[in-house]
């Protein structure tokens, strides 16, 4: 923080870009777009026990439900659109 750079890191684990990020892109499956894009309001450093916060798990579960979203919008594989 202190040298105050950026980072991409892509995951799978929506808890740890919670943690880690100041800004989560969600992207879709192939092709690969931004669906969605969420700032994290949760200030640093963040200590473990942020991960039990009402406000991150709200981040976490409205993430989880528009990548569900985004599942069930998909055809179904080998179908053609």
């Amino acid at each position: 923080m202190r040298r105050g750079f950026t980072t991409i890191l892509v995951t799978h684990d929506l808890r740890e870009a919670v943690y880690l990020a100041d800004t989560v892109h969600v992207m879709s499956s192939r092709p690969g777009r931004i669906i969605a894009t969420h700032d994290v309001p949760i200030e640093r450093p963040r200590r473990p026990r942020t991960a039990y916060e009402a406000r991150f798990m709200d981040i976490v579960a409205r993430i989880r439900e528009e990548i569900r979203g985004e599942r069930n919008e998909q055809p179904p594989a080998g179908a053609h659109a």
